[in-house]
């Protein structure tokens, strides 16, 4: 009686949870690497003063900048851009922390928006590929979820680009130094090749074209709500009940 009466007290809370809850979509997008700048390898014979700049001496350029950008997509870099735009503000304070109570991200500060991010948006790799990322996102607006992930984006490549553009003006700004300070023949032509795969390098960060990640497929919402899930809450809460009854049958049965 008590396994019973508990099941029936745990499915009426769950359909009031249900009933109550504020609906979710779940919209999704798969992002792919750039491929990697093409470098000239550097003649094993430069000076060790050259080595620290040798691009074989690292991962390539193409996983280095899929690595930054998981990492700063919910950084509080970019956090810190979005919470500059009003609209997008407006639009989170829509969305409530486990479908019942309200947020207000008007009083976030950077990190309490990524945190956000962290809780709301998941990058996964996509299976059996090695440089493909699904990137979902659950919000009460599935089509300002698709805008918002396209903004995040856009956000994130165009930051790790500007750093690139950054790195590459340092290192060109040292090159061209040390280029006047060498004395050797064959220091001076090591030094002139690093200069100018600098510079095709400059060329492509330039370009039009992503730079970090591009969209593969773009964002999608699913056709039913993500969030509550009907079934599993009634399984979820139904045996809560059951199992709180069992406990309670015990405590009578003892006393």
């Amino acid at each position: 009686m008590f396994i019973m009466v508990g099941s029936i007290i745990g499915l009426i809370i769950a359909g009031l949870y249900i009933w109550t809850a504020q609906k979710t979509y779940k919209v999704t997008m798969v992002a792919g690497s750039v491929p990697s700048i093409s470098m000239q390898t550097i003649n094993s014979t430069q000076t060790n003063a050259l080595r620290p700049l040798r691009s074989d001496n690292t991962a390539s350029l193409s996983q280095m900048h899929q690595s930054m950008y998981r990492t700063m997509f919910r950084s509080p870099r970019v956090a810190g851009m979005i919470i500059k735009v009003p609209e997008h503000i407006k639009a989170l304070s829509y969305d409530k922390k486990y479908g019942l109570f309200s947020i207000n991200p008007t009083s976030w500060s950077d990190n309490d928006l990524s945190s956000y991010f962290h809780k709301k948006i998941r990058i996964t790799p996509v299976q059996n590929t090695n440089d493909l990322i699904e990137i979902s996102y659950t919000h009460p607006n599935p089509d300002f979820a698709s805008n918002f992930l396209l903004q995040l984006h856009a956000l994130t490549d165009e930051s790790i680009r500007n750093d690139h553009k950054k790195l590459i003006n340092d290192r060109r700004a040292y090159i061209t130094k040390a280029l006047g300070q060498a004395l050797n023949i064959d220091h001076k032509k090591a030094l002139g090749q690093l200069l100018i795969d600098l510079e095709r390098e400059a060329i492509m960060v330039n370009s039009d074209r992503s730079f970090a990640m591009h969209i593969i497929d773009p964002p999608s919402s699913s056709a039913n709500p993500f969030h509550p899930r009907s079934k599993i809450i009634l399984l979820m809460f139904a045996l809560s009940g059951a199992f709180i009854g069992i406990l309670i049958g015990f405590t009578q049965k003892t006393f």
